[in-house]
């Protein structure tokens, strides 16, 4: 045992994380962000997502050249950036919810933003009819 390898010798190393990437997503506390905050963070996330799904393609972290097949790099990659999914699931779900609260323009406009880019990026297109409506009626007319 060492101050770099707190257990000892003959026992098996912890998994990095041992809850899934959908559990760890719902332990993550959103309340103390406000709109704006949420909407950089998603941002952040999507970021974070499409740089490591940009990494498992790299022969680094690929077996090899004619399978294409993951190595542990490229499975970690793969497991991190689907943490970060779900996570900014969850981030998208927690705008939406707030869309009942606000009574501000801005922030409307910022929620409805967010709710079509996650839709279109999820769906490729808008399946929530409900959406749709919000987004005809915050925007359908010209000011």
């Amino acid at each position: 045992m060492s101050a770099c390898n707190p257990q000892p010798a003959n026992s098996a190393p912890e998994p990095l994380f041992s809850l899934s990437p959908q559990a760890m997503a719902h332990m993550v506390n959103l309340d103390g962000f406000d709109v704006e905050q949420l909407c950089n963070f998603y941002d952040l996330l999507t970021g974070f997502r499409e740089v490591l799904d940009a990494f498992t393609c790299q022969p680094r972290a690929q077996s090899s050249d004619i399978t294409h097949d993951s190595n542990s790099l490229g499975d970690w990659l793969e497991a991190e950036g689907d943490r970060f999914a779900y996570l900014r699931d969850r981030v998208a779900d927690e705008v939406a919810a707030r869309r009942h609260t606000t009574q501000d323009k801005d922030e409307r406009d910022r929620i409805l933003e967010l709710r079509l880019r996650h839709e279109m990026l999820c769906e490729r297109r808008i399946h929530d009819q409900a959406l749709m409506a919000e987004i005809v009626k915050a925007w359908g007319q010209p000011e």
